[in-house]
Formats: C-alpha cells, structure tokens, sequence
C-alpha cells in the first residue's frame, strides 16, 4: 500500500473502534505491519473485522482477513479431485497436466509424480496421503502468506546463517577433560578436576 492509503486504513481502524484509544505506538507498529498488503483486500479485510468484531482487531486477525479474501481456497478433496479428472489425460504417456493451484504440482510430486499416480494399484491408499501431504503444504503456504515480510527475510537469513555455522564447527575432541561437581556445604555445586 502507499503511506496514504496505509493512512485510509488506519483511519478506518481508529474510527470503528474508539475505545480504547490507540496510541501513537501502537498506530506505528499497525503500520508498519499492514503497509504490505493489497490496498483493497486490507478495506475488504477491516469492513469484515467491522461487522464481526467487537473488539478492536489484532494485526493477526486484519492480516488472516484479508488473506482470507484474496486467497482462493480449495479442499484437499476439490485438488485430489483435479488429479484424478487428469489420469484420463494420458499421464501414463509423460504427459502432465497443468494444475489450477501449485500446491497440487507440489504434492502430486512428493508423491513419486503424475506418471507414478497413474500407475497406481492402491486409489484410497494414494488419495489419503495425497490429501494428508496437500493439506501440510495448504497449511505452510497460508502461514508464509501470514508472515511480516521482514520475518521472512529474517527467518531466511537466520536459516542461511546457521547452515554456514553448522559447515564450519570443528568437530569436538572424543574425550573430553572430566569433571567431578560436588556440593560445597552451602548446596552450591563446585567443579574439581
């Protein structure tokens, strides 16, 4: 969103719920937090949160909102649906479909891939992981969405970080000098080589 129409949003906030007042803190950090979202679906989000929430809404709650608004959510059964519509398709001749949401390609390719589905011999057995692997993927993708764009970069940067830490820990020594902890008579533990 632009700083004005961050503004507008704002506004809307403040006017709805009056009380209690929000300070000039608490008004930076929503913000800070909402600047990125789509300009309509945060107005779409906040006129929902205004015909359904009493209380003044967290940033959590505008920012589900509206990613509930802009995204198109299908069932684990409507994708393995989408899959089983193409075996017809000639999946067993290399031929793979385009499919109406990535995540179905996703899951579909933790499953060994189109070709491998079509050879199938256990439809309900492929069907169950199909829906339990989809609705993990569902879940990871609507969190990222959920995330601040700085946690993203952050949680990326931290991950990086620690795969290089992990690459260059020596390795520790097999032994190790022992140590005894016994109790000092105040039940303070003290070490003795």
């Amino acid at each position: 969103m632009t700083p004005d129409e961050t503004g507008q949003i704002m506004h809307m906030i403040k006017a709805a719920w009056k009380r209690p007042p929000m300070s000039d803190d608490t008004a930076e950090v929503y913000v800070y937090a909402i600047s990125d979202l789509d300009f309509e679906m945060a107005k779409a989000a906040v006129l929902d949160l205004m015909a359904s929430s009493k209380w003044m809404p967290a940033i959590s709650e505008i920012r589900g909102a509206a990613l509930a608004i802009s995204t198109n959510t299908r069932t684990a059964g409507e994708a393995w649906a989408e899959v089983t519509a193409a075996f017809g398709s000639g999946g067993v001749y290399g031929y793979v479909p385009e499919w109406s949401d990535e995540i179905i390609g996703r899951a579909v390719e933790a499953m060994g891939g189109f070709r491998l589905l079509c050879f199938g011999d256990n439809l309900m057995a492929d069907r169950a992981h199909f829906l339990k692997i989809y609705d993990t993927l569902a879940q990871r993708r609507q969190y990222d969405r959920l995330r601040l764009p700085e946690s993203r970069r952050l949680a990326l940067e931290a991950k990086n970080g620690q795969a290089q830490l992990r690459g260059s820990v020596e390795r520790i020594p097999e032994s190790l000098p022992s140590t005894e902890v016994r109790r000092n008579g105040q039940g303070t533990p003290t070490e003795t080589a």
